[in-house]
């Protein structure tokens, strides 16, 4: 009877519903997502994309989304139907982190990590650069700035090789702030998850809680986390209140609830590996960069219909 049931969904996707195995684990050769949201490329005019980020309403820095590259050392901008074009250029390889800053002390600033000039840039909304701050080991990537002040209103810096989560000062000065031997990606919580500061780390595969005086908590490890990659809260509707975090292996996007039960949201990417991989967009979107296929990909939620539901739910609902 198993097989017989096997077979009649199969008909029932070929024939009645064709398109659904493109959004399914199936399809190898392109993402797929869980039911009640669909996945397509975006933005495929930025082959070696990287880090993503989005600004915060009321941020000088006008356009949809701001893209970091690998190789190229250019800073793209990207309207809000995927169409990227130049920001600025010339700030080295591997800009992997941004984090739009706010205030009298940081200004309206995006600041990058650009791995191999082992530096922190700063980018103007005119579009002018300098450098913020140098390091003596190559930085790793995740950078976010405490909008809120909960965490003194500052900078903060991932780094791999020197063993822990950087504190940067408006003068461009670094302090340690909380120990973590590989910390791969920074974010602030949302909704459910409180409003603290989060990090992954890519040595013991773990999500931590760090609180302000830099004393951390560890949420959760292992399992189907294997390197963190990208990270992005959702406060409710359609993508509910969860953690969004990608995994380098097996490319793979996880979200966790906030008993921290785990999932896999979508995978079949190429390879994500931008320690700001993962970001929501104003729209409610969400874009995951994919370095290996470069593309950004867009995620949105959709009506709940034979046509999204995958293989593996039509093979449920018929036994």
């Amino acid at each position: 009877m198993r097989r017989v049931a096997d077979a009649l969904v199969m008909y029932l996707l070929v024939f009645l519903c064709p398109g659904t195995l493109a959004s399914s684990p199936l399809a190898a050769d392109a993402p797929w997502v869980i039911p009640g949201f669909a996945i397509e490329p975006w933005c495929t005019s930025i082959p070696d994309v990287l880090g993503i980020g989005c600004p915060p309403p009321g941020s000088p820095f006008t356009s949809f989304l701001y893209a970091g590259t690998r190789s190229s050392g250019t800073l793209y901008e990207v309207d809000a139907s995927g169409q990227a074009t130049t920001f600025v250029t010339g700030l080295g390889s591997t800009i992997d982190g941004l984090a739009f800053a706010s205030g009298p002390e940081f200004g309206n600033i995006l600041y990058l990590s650009v791995n191999s000039a082992s530096k922190v840039a700063m980018v103007f909304s005119g579009g002018g650069t300098a450098t913020f701050a140098t390091f003596p080991n190559r930085p790793h990537g995740p950078i976010l700035f405490d909008a809120s002040g909960s965490y003194g209103g500052t900078l903060f810096f991932g780094m791999r090789n020197t063993s822990g989560l950087l504190r940067l000062n408006a003068d461009g000065t670094f302090e340690f702030f909380s120990p973590g031997p590989q910390i791969e990606v920074l974010s602030f919580g949302r909704g459910g998850f409180g409003t603290g500061m989060y990090a992954g780390d890519g040595t013991d595969l773990s999500i931590m809680e760090v609180e302000p005086d830099g004393t951390s908590t560890t949420r959760t490890a292992g399992g189907l986390l294997n390197g963190p990659v990208g990270m992005a809260f959702a406060d409710g509707g359609p993508f509910g209140e969860y953690l969004y975090t990608g995994s380098y292996i097996p490319k793979t996007v996880l979200r966790y609830d906030t008993d921290f039960a785990v999932e896999i949201f979508a995978g079949g990417f190429s390879n994500i590996f931008s320690s700001h991989a993962l970001a929501f967009g104003v729209d409610g979107n969400l874009y995951i960069g994919d370095y290996g296929a470069g593309t950004i990909y867009q995620v949105r939620p959709v009506s709940t219909s034979v046509e999204t539901t995958t293989w593996g739910d039509l093979k449920r609902r018929f036994r």
